[in-house]
């Protein structure tokens, strides 16, 4: 018997070995290079991040196909292949070998040889911000070594984890690096959807596979016109902005902005759709569709928020920024960093009112005592070890508490974080008003970023706080309701608010992740919107 013992450990011991050397996407069928390897994406590092950016990385650019991804982290390669392959749904023709290695180490870099690379992504360790971007900073070190190299003509993309550490990480990347701040992109993204129920579905339909397509591309005929006239020339797509050559992007300009010659034209179409020019011109668009609403003055607002986690910080700093001012929010935790965390904010904040309460806001007996109706938006934050379950239970008592009340009672809409995309459809039991999966969102934007070299910027663009931002308004505000229109006339009374139409969000329909969604939309189509529909704008630059 020992000496079965002995055998059957010396078989396990050799299987590892093998499983160390060998690429796990030979294992995992995938087919094995028949050249040296170039104009690949390179991933370094592991996190649950990657399962949302593999799919959009791949498939990013499909002018170079088929798509290859080489990937090193210090975990098993076998493992790696088999999370990504049914989570990601990777096209047949796709190539990935994963590869056991430290990123921050040069021998291991050379392996997947980021000198060649289109594009290399960095990503966040496991653990605390500090020990992410300690990582970070050697990882980015170890591709200024000669013997890894930085990309020839690709870029390197890192997700930074704590700003305070944005210094050094410049310092390692060099020239040439972009850096994502991961946290504050998610924070903000939260923010923008607690203030605006469905954003989340939008920005869903826009970084995801089978949704809005991005198209940056030169036209001519439209030289000499204005970006106004611009709105109008495509029936299938909707202009959001213009390029100059490879210059700045400038997302929703004012409509006078000339279009001049070699001046790129950003626009939207449907997944698979092109970008082609109307046939005719169009048509003018009569005064009696356009009500010319004006937008209300914005008041104070009361934000009640439940949970806890590393982003919480980062949320009260962008309600901070994006609520009038003597706006109040309430903050409900256990958690034993919030108390700390909300001293040092308080003398930084130029628009909030805080307040803390030590308590479980998962309770039911805790939600009962706040008071839940008397706050205009309520954000339940996904704990950082609870995670998914917790939120789901405290939306649930919300939905509780709500059907108690008299259907006419006030109510404030409800947005909560989600971790796991494969939760999303739990959450509409509980009819929150909004579920944002924030790793998911930031995972897309991540790889549109590094996967669309001409996008890229675009897209980086969109989440810019200090440019034009992507708003879902009222559709009373640009046309009469319940009458026939077309989406023309919702781009003309945009553009008359200095705003960019690009499309519509239908109330209460929609499956999850989608709600309702349509961008962009035919413009010559008959529409009719609702009491509840939104428009889909640029707003602001």
């Amino acid at each position: 018997m020992p000496t079965a013992i002995m055998i059957r450990d010396w078989v396990r011991q050799r299987l590892d070995r093998v499983r160390s050397l060998v690429p796990a996407g030979f294992q995992a069928g995938f087919p094995p290079p028949t050249s040296p390897i170039r104009d690949h994406a390179v991933v370094l590092g592991w996190s649950e991040r990657l399962l949302s950016i593999m799919p959009v990385l791949v498939g990013g650019d499909p002018t170079r196909a088929p798509s290859r991804v080489a990937v090193l982290a210090n975990q098993d390669r076998a493992a790696m292949a088999a999370r990504l392959r049914p989570a990601a749904g990777l096209p047949r023709d796709t190539r990935v070998v994963c590869h056991r290695g430290d990123p921050g180490d040069p021998e291991a870099l050379a392996r997947v040889s980021p000198r060649t690379a289109r594009s290399v992504v960095v990503l966040s360790a496991d653990g605390s911000p500090t020990d992410r971007d300690a990582q970070l900073v050697r990882t980015l070190l170890a591709l200024e070594d000669r013997r890894a190299g930085r990309p020839e003509t690709g870029q390197v993309l890192a997700c930074l984890s704590d700003p305070a550490n944005l210094p050094a990480v410049r310092l390692a990347g060099a020239a040439g690096t972009r850096i994502v701040d991961v946290t504050d992109l998610a924070a903000r993204l939260l923010v923008q959807t607690c203030l605006q129920p469905g954003l989340a579905a939008v920005y869903t339909n826009l970084l995801g596979m089978g949704g809005a397509k991005l198209h940056v591309q030169p036209e001519p005929a439209l030289a000499g016109h204005t970006y106004g006239q611009a709105m109008h020339a495509y029936r299938t797509a909707s202009v959001i902005g213009l390029r100059a050559g490879d210059g700045p992007v400038a997302l929703n300009p004012h409509g006078q902005t000339p279009v001049r010659p070699g001046d790129r034209v950003i626009a939207l179409a449907g997944d698979g759709g092109s970008v082609e020019l109307h046939p005719e011109p169009p048509q003018p668009v009569g005064q009696p569709s356009i009500t010319g609403y004006s937008d209300p003055t914005p008041g104070r607002s009361r934000v009640l928020v439940l949970g806890w986690n590393q982003r919480a910080g980062a949320v009260l700093f962008q309600l901070d920024q994006q609520l009038p001012p003597g706006s109040e929010v309430s903050v409900v935790t256990r958690h034993p960093a919030a108390a700390t965390v909300l001293s040092q904010l308080a003398g930084h904040l130029d628009n909030l009112v805080l307040t803390f309460k030590d308590d479980d806001g998962a309770g039911r007996v805790v939600l009962d005592s706040l008071g839940i109706e008397v706050y205009d938006r309520v954000l339940v934050l996904c704990e950082d070890d609870a995670a998914d379950p917790r939120t789901l239970l405290t939306l649930l008592h919300l939905r509780s508490l709500r059907d108690r009340l008299p259907a006419d009672a006030g109510w404030p809409s409800v947005v909560a974080e989600l971790a796991d995309p494969s939760n999303r459809p739990l959450a509409r039991a509980t009819r929150a008003d909004d579920v944002v999966v924030t790793e998911l969102l930031v995972g897309l934007l991540v790889a549109r970023i590094a996967g669309d070299p001409t996008g890229g910027p675009v897209y980086a663009s969109l989440l810019d706080p200090h440019g034009a931002r992507i708003c879902l308004i009222p559709a009373e505000r640009y046309v009469r309701l319940g009458e026939p229109v077309t989406f023309q006339a919702v781009v003309e009374a945009a553009r008359w608010r200095w705003e960019t139409a690009v499309g519509y969000r239908v109330a209460g329909s929609g499956p999850p992740g989608r709600a309702g969604v349509v961008l962009p939309p035919d413009k010559a189509a008959p529409l009719v919107l609702h009491p509840g529909d939104q428009v889909i704008v640029l707003a602001g630059a």
